[in-house]
């Protein structure tokens, strides 16, 4: 399916964007729950893209495909789903309390003890939330999801939260030798030559970074911190806020 091909990353997910438009059916109630998968696999790669100027749109046409559906088990399970992926979209785009808000309620959802991964979801994003406030709050929250999801072998939710734990320990400047390196992204390994000190190896990797595409927010914001270049960190910080 393509949620797998999106999970295992077996096709790129442009492709698999694209394809969703051939794939969806109108808003008919014989067809809305496909419909609303439709719409949520496109949410998970706009958040994937981090593009979320129509974020907010699919969400409520996916929101509205919910009236058709029958069972109310479906509707509140949905509906915990397109809100967890909303308070996501609101978190990247530093909209802080407004994600506490979302993240709080999301943990009053009545099924939310069959779905344990979904709990570690939620508790590793409150981690994310606090990572450039204080590292230990952040640390707490993200290494409790990281046991849930190593209990229930949940390979794919633990890496990204592995992920999440490195950015934190460079960002903090913390513990950088527990960083398994093998392990980070390219533009994370710039951040973690720069913390090393080489800023020599650090501006090659994220200038061959940067000549395969535009830098994202985060990472123009690594190449101002490797250069010295307060412009191109107020650019970064403004790309953010949009």
């Amino acid at each position: 399916s393509l949620f797998c091909e999106r999970l295992y990353k077996t096709k790129p997910i442009d492709e698999i964007y694209l394809e969703i438009d051939y794939l969806r059916k109108p808003a008919l109630s014989q067809e809305a729950e496909f419909t609303v998968l439709c719409d949520v696999l496109r949410l998970l790669i706009l958040g994937d893209n981090g593009n979320f100027k129509v974020f907010e749109y699919h969400m409520n046409r996916a929101l509205n495909t919910l009236n058709l559906l029958k069972q109310k088990e479906s509707i509140s399970l949905y509906n915990f789903w397109i809100t967890d992926l909303y308070s996501y979209s609101i978190l990247r785009r530093g909209k802080i309390e407004e994600f506490k808000q979302l993240n709080d309620s999301l943990h009053n959802y009545e099924y939310l003890e069959f779905f344990p991964v979904m709990r570690a979801s939620l508790i590793s994003r409150k981690g994310e939330s606090l990572i450039f406030d204080s590292y230990e709050r952040a640390l707490e929250n993200m290494e409790k999801a990281l046991r849930i999801c190593i209990e229930r072998k949940c390979h794919f939710k633990k890496n990204v939260i592995l992920n999440n734990i490195n950015f934190l320990k460079l960002y903090w400047n913390c513990n950088i030798d527990t960083i398994d390196y093998r392990k980070l992204h390219i533009a994370e390994k710039s951040f973690y030559w720069y913390r090393k000190g080489d800023k020599i190896k650090a501006l090659t990797i994220i200038t061959r970074l940067e000549k395969e595409g535009p830098l994202t927010p985060i990472q123009l914001c690594y190449k101002g911190m490797i250069i010295n270049d307060i412009e191109i960190i107020k650019s970064a910080i403004d790309e953010f806020k949009s």
